[in-house]
């Protein structure tokens, strides 16, 4: 019903359905670059998780204690 809807409504307007828009080889690199370099940003300070780790490192946790 909805695909039918989408239907008249681009014939009435006069324009084209094009589902293969944004979809070139170019764009889909482009796009997954884009997530790529997102993924490997590192916020400097998250709600003070560096503080939390130098807590830790101050109380001089040893992994090798049981």
């Amino acid at each position: 019903m909805e695909a039918l809807q989408m239907l008249k409504f681009s014939i009435k307007k006069g324009r084209p359905l094009n589902f293969t828009a944004g979809t070139s080889r170019e764009e889909e690199i482009t796009r997954l670059e884009s997530e790529m370099a997102e993924k490997d940003v590192v916020p400097e300070d998250v709600t003070g998780f560096s503080s939390f780790i130098q807590s830790l490192l101050d109380k001089g946790y040893d992994s090798d204690e049981d």
